[in-house]
């Protein structure tokens, strides 16, 4: 946040805004924590499946629930302490993502 908020000011004709250096903070964080939390589920399912297919449904839908159970986890301990619209919005944006994976596979 501090970095945004220098940047602006050593921005020539912009005006500091400390909540915009923090809304900058927040989507950036949440965006990072997405961004890991989804390559945590392709890594474990990954890592589960890998010399496994062909297998039957069961495994790879045990696979992906756990998959998609430790990437929701692992994005709401990134984001935890903003409380704020920004991750309310990012965290519906993962719920989609994981409905987007689970159609992939099922």
């Amino acid at each position: 946040m501090v970095q945004h908020y220098v940047k602006a000011i050593n921005t020539p004709g912009a005006i500091p805004n400390v909540q915009k250096a923090w809304d900058t903070f927040v989507d950036q964080k949440c965006c990072e924590a997405k961004q890991a939390a989804v390559g945590t589920y392709i890594a474990l399912l990954t890592s589960q499946l890998s010399g496994e297919l062909p297998c039957d449904n069961n495994k790879i839908r045990l696979s992906h629930n756990a998959a998609l159970q430790l990437c929701e986890e692992q994005f709401v301990k990134d984001v935890a302490g903003i409380s704020t619209e920004t991750v309310e919005n990012h965290t519906r944006d993962l719920k989609v993502r994981k409905k987007q994976l689970t159609t992939l596979f099922f």
